[in-house]
């Protein structure tokens, strides 16, 4: 939830609704997301949301502000987590095999790091 839209995350789909008059603003056909993984820049301005893509492991950027979306093929694998930075400029996520994160910049999907895992099995 923003102070602008409200996602609401369904099975398959996430719908997005404005908050000042709670119309349907659009509406997002997504792969199978059980767990309702979506997130949103928390900042005024820009608004970006990111959730699933259509395609396993693809995840899908919305920038609101600019009207422009962005698909990044994020692992090969079924995604099991991810989270935005509160501008939303970077996105990262994590698959349900857990070897490693990436970090995406959310205007253009460049890479911009890649974490194994195992690091942070010794540091907890």
């Amino acid at each position: 939830m923003r102070r602008d839209f409200i996602f609401v995350v369904l099975v398959n789909r996430t719908l997005v609704y404005n908050y000042s008059n709670l119309k349907l603003y659009c509406q997002i056909e997504t792969a199978a997301n059980p767990k309702g993984l979506c997130a949103a820049s928390v900042a005024d301005s820009p608004a970006v949301m990111v959730c699933l893509g259509v395609l396993i492991g693809e995840i899908r950027v919305e920038h609101y502000s600019i009207r422009k979306i962005k698909f990044i093929a994020a692992h090969s694998s079924e995604i099991a987590c991810l989270g935005i930075t509160r501008e939303g400029s970077l996105v990262a996520t994590a698959s349900v095999k857990g070897t490693v994160i990436r970090v995406f910049r959310t205007r253009d999907g460049a890479l911009l790091q890649e974490v194994p895992t195992y690091i942070y099995l010794y540091i907890f």
